[in-house]
């Protein structure tokens, strides 16, 4: 019982310090009496349906509600309203008259959530100010503690006289309810007696009239006050009858003040809640801000859909019938490494795209997430009979983190959690652009956000076949029981060389070159820092070769570098303390593998550490110095498109928008003098780099969408290479290379030289057939088969439409239209059968 008892008792003050002692320093302001918004503070008619409007330009007005806050935008051209207020109010959409809805830990540890709606305007807790091209809104979030009239104790004289004045019955009944006669000489009860003199002195010389509870809840505190006051109750009264006795405990609720600012501009709206502007009170933790749910919302049942950014893209259709399905979230710019995951059920595809699109017959709106994307998710439901079909952001203000005093808390489901300390200090934005019914097309929608990501440039050059070379792994074994690692060379430079030149002969003409593995340490890279080419692979005069022979043959050839982690350790140049990054739990920062039967995460097998900002920096300052030594002009840097970590080091914290922005500053470092290519295709890199690997060529296929859609190569055609993963490692090179049809990608494979080795005694055994002697035929054979469409696939995609049993119908600049089929069985076409795992093009009626 002991034990227990103890047990308790370390948990509630580790909760106490995990809770609160994570607040300390948090750059949140704390408002001051005069900046919170109390009730009434704006006097407004929630009936009210009257617009004004506060901003106009060419194309558009804008219309604000000032009752409510809500406002539309109209297209100036046809009339067409994009209106933040869903057309009525369903039973199953509770929020559906709110801008925004937030989620908060409060300082017991249990998440709660508000609207702007509930919370702040139907209570007049809001202000609107008028600003350039818009208006700025003001809520005030929560119950405000409030100045109420509630006296704790009434002489009898003063009792009687107040239940005199009160004219309703119900209201004099509901006041005799709330207080008590206490004559102390009746008390028997010695302790009780104690108490009571102890809070009401009074109670020695004469009979009073006490509240019977000194802890009540706000709403009753409101019954006494509007009791009160309308009998004529004012401060002197309240003073008087207050004078030297003990007072109602005053309840404290976590409150919010957080800004809004609408504006209109050229292509729609720009919505911004600056972060530094929000402002937290009574001990409550903000979490997450979900920002309008329920813009341009659809009628129920309307027909439409969202489109939406995991994978290359989902299409999910309004009401579609699959509303009890989970919902959709996809995580943009994916998870952060640096917030620890137990376990992983599912592989995901994240978004590498911040942007979502609501399409309606009568116009659509565009989004994309201009500030703060980092910190963000798309969420989107498909709507039933009683809830609205939704798409929206929602920002994750504050991180945090479950964690456990010990294994056997862990068991028994004894969960605390551990916030983020120091915040962002951006904006969190979304950007608005409205199209018009005629121009509501997938393809208006990518040639719009391409021209945001990339500008004016353009380029109609197909993606080159990407050929990655594996040069030095280790291969575990042992000697006299005792493993070991055999430091073993699969590719050298002169190999890469005889390779391709054997293609180039052998018309592959469109060709790059990656080279993994390469420097010190090969696959097992350490410290970026310390480069140094690895004597194994060849020489000085090999490179020069090599590159020699790249720029005359138009190849461009990428030394890969992971800049993010640190796969190998070593006694030089590096400090766990120093250059890798915290995790939110305060535990170092290392990323461990799962295992793939129990989804479990197995700390006991670390896979990398996880690099902080400033260790990035010096990785970058390697890449850069071993540039000038080797004259190399292209890298890759691994995953800085997939990737971005905070660090949560208690004495110089970084959080995830500003550890972004550090990481963009340094790829544009690299980017002055070489060329980079990447893992995957976040935005924010985009316009930096020269080719993507690993991008998804599908959606996630989330049950609760309907078809997948190539948005994000639209996106990428014209300004990035592209391509998928590797294809002799899919396991599924036919329909990958459909996938290289369908959306005019390049062609990916991973080789090695040396015929006879393998990687099953590594750490890199996915590598399961990468014998370019085995692969060479197949390589070049599908690099005709895909280069010869080239002339129509390079003109970008027009138009995808999905057919149905996994038959896709793609349309290029040229009008060219290609139907693939992804099935095991032949599927028609007009009057054209095509087999399984094949395509037919058709140019004109050929």
């Amino acid at each position: 019982m002991k034990n227990r008892i103890l047990y308790a008792t370390v948990s509630i003050l580790l909760v106490i310090f995990l809770i609160t002692g994570c607040t300390s320093g948090v750059k949140v302001k704390v408002p001051s009496t005069e900046e919170i918004l109390y009730p009434n503070t704006t006097e407004n008619n929630l009936d009210s349906s009257d617009y004004k409007k506060v901003s106009e330009n060419e194309k558009y007005e804008l219309l604000f509600n000032e009752n409510t806050t809500h406002f539309k935008v109209v297209n100036k051209a046809d009339g067409t309203e994009y209106s933040s207020l869903p057309a009525e109010k369903v039973s199953g959409s509770t929020d559906w008259n709110s801008l925004l809805r937030i989620s908060y830990l409060n300082e017991k540890g249990v998440v709660s959530y508000q609207t702007s709606y509930e919370d702040s305007v139907s209570k007049g807790q809001y202000k609107v100010e008028s600003i350039e091209n818009g208006v700025k809104v003001l809520y005030t979030m929560g119950t405000v503690n409030e100045k109420l009239y509630c006296p704790a104790s009434f002489t009898v004289e003063r009792y009687n006289e107040i239940l005199d004045s009160i004219e309703g019955n119900f209201e004099r009944l509901k006041f005799k309810s709330m207080y008590y006669e206490a004559d102390i000489e009746k008390i028997a009860d010695s302790a009780r007696r104690s108490e009571l003199l102890d809070k009401y002195p009074k109670l020695k010389k004469e009979v009073l009239y006490l509240i019977k509870s000194t802890s009540l809840s706000i709403s009753e505190q409101r019954t006494i006050n509007d009791i009160l006051v309308s009998t004529g109750y004012n401060d002197d009264d309240y003073e008087e009858d207050t004078k030297g006795i003990a007072q109602i405990e005053e309840v404290k609720y976590p409150t919010f003040n957080i800004p809004l600012y609408i504006v209109l501009n050229d292509d729609g709206l720009q919505l911004t809640i600056p972060v530094d502007e929000v402002s937290e009170y009574n001990k409550g933790m903000l979490l997450t801000i979900d920002l309008l749910k329920y813009f341009n919302a659809p009628n129920i049942q309307e027909k439409g859909y969202f489109l939406l950014p995991d994978g290359s893209g989902s299409i999910m259709n309004f009401y579609n019938g699959k509303n009890d399905l989970q919902e959709y979230s996809a995580a943009v710019y994916g998870r952060d490494y640096s917030i620890k995951v137990d376990e992983k059920l599912n592989y995901q595809d994240d978004a590498y795209l911040p942007i979502y699109a609501n399409v309606r017959s009568t116009g659509s709106v565009f989004s994309y997430i201009s500030d703060g994307e980092s910190l963000a998710q798309i969420k989107a439901s498909p709507g039933d009979s009683e809830t609205y079909a939704v798409a929206y952001p929602s920002f994750n203000f504050r991180q945090v983190s479950q964690t456990y005093l010990s294994s056997s808390s862990k068991e028994q489901g004894d969960v605390f959690y551990v916030t983020q300390k120091k915040l962002s200090e951006g904006n969190l934005q979304l950007t608005m652009a409205f199209f018009d019914a005629q121009n509501s097309t997938i393809r208006n929608f990518a040639n719009y956000y391409r021209n945001v990501v990339f500008g004016n440039s353009n380029s109609s050059a197909n993606s080159p076949l990407l050929l990655e070379f594996i040069g030095v792994d280790y291969i575990n074994s042992s000697f006299m029981g005792i493993g070991t690692k055999k430091e073993t060379v699969y590719t050298t430079i002169n190999q890469v060389l005889e390779i391709a030149k054997d293609l180039k002969e052998n018309g592959v003409n469109n060709l790059a070159l990656k080279l993994s593995g390469f420097f010190n340490n090969g696959l097992s890279q350490s410290f970026a820092a310390n480069l140094k080419l690895n004597k194994g692979v060849g020489t000085q005069e090999d490179l020069n070769n090599l590159l020699k022979w790249a720029k005359e043959n138009n190849c461009s050839v990428y030394f890969d570098v992971d800049i993010q982690y640190v796969y190998k350790t070593s006694l030089l140049g590096f400090s766990k303390g120093a250059n890798v990054a915290q995790l939110i739990t305060n535990e170092t920062g290392v990323d461990y593998k799962y295992n793939p039967v129990t989804f479990q995460l197995e700390e006991k097998k670390a896979a990398r550490y996880i690099l902080n900002p400033s260790a990035i920096s010096k990785a970058v300052d390697g890449v850069l110095k071993i540039s000038d030594k080797l004259a190399i002009n292209g890298f890759s840097l691994s995953y800085i498109g997939s990737n971005v970590n905070s660090d949560f080091r208690e004495s110089a914290p970084i959080e995830r928008e500003e550890a972004l922005d550090k990481l963009v500053a340094d790829v544009k470092r690299v980017a002055k003098k070489s060329k980079i290519i990447t893992k995957g295709a976040n935005a924010a890199v985009l316009p930096y780099v020269s080719y993507v690997t690993d991008v998804p060529m599908k959606s996630m296929q989330y049950d609760v969408c309907d078809s997948t859609i190539p948005f994000l190569q639209m996106v990428l055609k014209g300004n990035v290479y592209y391509c998928d993963e590797a294809r002799n490692i899919t396991g599924d090179t036919d329909s990958s290379i459909l996938d290289a049809i369908r959306t005019g990608a390049g062609l990916n494979y991973i080789v090695t030289a040396n015929d006879e080795l393998t990687f099953t005694k590594t750490e890199h055994s996915d590598y399961t057939s990468t014998s370019y002697k085995v692969w060479r035929d197949k390589i070049i054979k599908t690099y005709n088969q895909v280069s010869s469409l080239e002339k129509h696939t390079s003109t970008g995609i027009a138009e995808c439409n999905y057919l149905g049993e996994q038959v896709y119908e793609t349309i290029f600049g040229d009008s060219t239209k290609i139907i693939t089929n992804y099935s095991s069985e032949t599927q028609s076409y007009d009057s054209y059968e095509i087999k399984p795992c094949e395509y037919l093009v058709l140019k004109g009626e050929n």
